[in-house]
């Protein structure tokens, strides 16, 4: 009797735990979807103010053709930076509501596990092809055989990512379920390998670039006398910089994905969070990079 009346007080205690957690967890989600929401409105305000400015410098400016803003508001960059943080913004809305429906109703609808799949593949294919956009051209990568797997990866990846429907669109069951969280693995790994390449890219770039200036100063005569090739010096080096702050954010966030989806713990939401949390700041960085990109 004395053993039951234990047992019944350990099965409480971990339900409420279990229950402060995810409790905790919801509340988390709601404000780091709140704060993305209000990010992504300033986000898109700061390039409205910037684009309206910068075409009605090059209008002032003789030397330069005239640029429309709708083509500077609305071109790659800007739309793969709004995309990924709507789903930032939606995802953890989505897991908060997750959380609410497996309190009331013992688990989530099939739907959330659809629509959960299709925002990770959605961001993972964004940020792939934003990292390989902005970092494409980085000294020392073209025409290397490095580039040619990575342009290939680079345009099948929405294939390979969205192929994960396949499995959260069938029916529940045993066999499903693992080759649901093998594919997930699968899509976190082969991101972070993705990641990983490009952040030694950068590391080596910023290596390479220290260990010629010298050289890069006897020639700074004829670097400064050239216009193009000197910003282009400087958004190398922009890129390489904060490339390596976004690709540590995302592969901590990839890192993350890994534990959540290999480990059947009490604290897995929370562990989404935090993962999505480190995405955020992966998009913070890569805000400041658009940023400082577009004031030099």
């Amino acid at each position: 009797m004395q053993n039951g009346t234990d047992v019944s007080i350990d099965t409480s205690i971990d339900t409420l735990i279990d229950i402060s957690i995810d409790t905790v967890t919801f509340y988390l989600n709601l404000g780091l979807a709140t704060l993305s929401f209000v990010e992504l409105i300033f986000f898109v305000a700061f390039v409205v103010v910037t684009s309206i400015v910068k075409a009605k410098s090059t209008q002032n400016d003789t030397s330069k053709p005239p640029v429309s803003v709708r083509k500077l508001i609305i071109n790659k960059f800007n739309v793969i930076l709004v995309v990924m943080l709507m789903v930032v913004t939606f995802q953890p809305a989505l897991l908060a509501s997750a959380l609410t429906y497996a309190h009331l109703f013992r688990s989530a609808p099939k739907w959330h596990t659809i629509l959960n799949i299709f925002g990770n593949a959605t961001i993972e294919i964004a940020y792939i092809f934003y990292s390989w956009i902005r970092s494409k051209a980085i000294p020392g990568l073209k025409n290397t055989t490095l580039y040619s797997i990575l342009s290939v990866f680079v345009k099948y990846c929405p294939i390979l990512l969205y192929s994960q429907l396949v499995f959260a669109v069938l029916p529940d069951s045993p066999v499903v379920i693992k080759c649901q969280r093998w594919s997930l693995l699968f899509s976190a790994f082969i991101t972070a390998v993705f990641d990983l390449t490009f952040l030694c890219i950068f590391v080596k770039y910023l290596c390479t670039e220290s260990s010629d200036a010298p050289v890069l100063d006897q020639k700074k005569s004829i670097v400064s006398g050239n216009a193009a090739v000197e910003l282009n010096v400087r958004k190398f080096r922009v890129t390489a910089r904060y490339g390596i702050f976004t690709s540590t954010w995302a592969l901590l966030c990839v890192l993350l994905d890994l534990v959540a989806v290999s480990w059947d713990t009490e604290w897995v939401n929370f562990i989404i969070w935090l993962a999505w949390l480190c995405l955020h700041n992966a998009q913070l960085c890569s805000f400041d990079e658009s940023a400082d990109r577009g004031f030099r």
